[in-house]
């Protein structure tokens, strides 16, 4: 259960990953390009991966704190979507997982 907490307070207040790290990231050379725009209340930013030959585009978002709330990868040449991490989903994932075995514990205590 206190793992739970942990979990769930690390994924509510981190920024798990930065706008300046991926700035950093793009650095190694498998990074193509990456790009900045305003989305929203924060950024969302673009990167171009090259990955056994094949591009693959990362789109990250973040809040107006940078704290990143969605990546999702993008395969260029299969034009396959996936979501990679949701903050949201994350959160209520971990809450769920929380109140189940929450509710567990005190059926077994009745």
């Amino acid at each position: 259960m206190q793992e739970l907490i942990e979990q769930l307070y690390y994924v509510v207040h981190n920024p798990l990953v930065t706008p300046a790290q991926l700035v950093n990231n793009a650095k190694l050379p498998e990074y193509q390009r990456i790009s900045f725009e305003k989305h929203e209340d924060g950024l969302a930013a673009t990167m171009e991966y090259l990955w056994e030959g094949n591009a693959v585009e990362f789109k990250y978002y973040f809040d107006a704190q940078d704290h990143l709330q969605k990546a999702i990868s993008i395969d260029l040449k299969a034009n396959t979507v996936e979501v990679i991490f949701d903050r949201t989903v994350e959160i209520n994932e971990l809450e769920s997982r929380f109140v189940s075995n929450r509710s567990a514990k005190q059926s077994i205590a009745i």
